[in-house]
C-alpha cells in the first residue's frame, strides 16, 4: 500500500537564523581581539601576567645552587657575570660539568615578559641540568 501526501510543503532554508549567529561571532571575535591587540609593537598580543612572589628570602636559597638571574630590563646573568642568551646553554653545560648537584634556579623579576622567560626556560631545560627551580623577585 502506497501512502501519498496531500499537502506537500516547500523545502525553503531560514537563513535569517544563520545571519544572526555569523554576526554574533563577528562582534564576538573584533571585540576578543582588541582587548588582546595594542597599537605599541612590544606589547602586540601580549598578556599582562603577574608572577608570584618568592617563598623565601633570596640569601636563604641552597649554595649548591646554579643560578639563572633575568633582571627587569630582561638581561641575563650567570651568578654575578652577565650572559647573552645564544652562550647560555654552552656556559651551564660547563658549570654543571663541573658540579656534583646539578640544579638550577631561574630568578627572574615580577616585570618580565613571558616570552623572555620562556626562552630562556627552553634553553635551561636542554642543558644537564636534572632539577629546574623557578623565583621571582620583586
Amino acid at each position: 500500500m502506497i501512502f501519498r501526501l496531500k499537502s506537500k510543503a516547500p523545502h525553503v532554508m531560514e537563513t535569517i537564523a544563520f545571519a544572526d549567529i555569523v554576526i554574533n561571532l563577528f562582534v564576538f571575535f573584533f571585540i576578543t581581539f582588541g582587548l588582546f591587540a595594542t597599537f605599541d609593537a612590544a606589547k602586540r598580543g601580549t598578556l599582562p601576567i603577574e608572577l608570584p612572589k618568592v617563598q623565601y628570602p633570596a640569601k636563604d636559597a641552597p649554595e649548591n645552587h646554579l643560578i639563572v638571574m633575568i633582571d627587569r630590563k630582561g638581561l641575563l646573568y650567570l651568578g654575578p657575570h652577565r650572559i647573552p642568551l645564544s652562550k647560555l646553554k654552552a656556559t651551564l653545560n660547563h658549570e654543571l660539568s663541573l658540579r656534583k648537584e646539578k640544579n638550577v634556579v631561574i630568578r627572574a623579576h615580577r616585570t618580565i615578559s613571558l616570552d623572555r622567560f620562556v626562552s630562556v626556560l627552553d634553553v635551561v631545560r636542554t642543558t644537564k641540568a636534572k632539577a629546574v627551580s623557578i623565583e621571582t623577585e620583586l
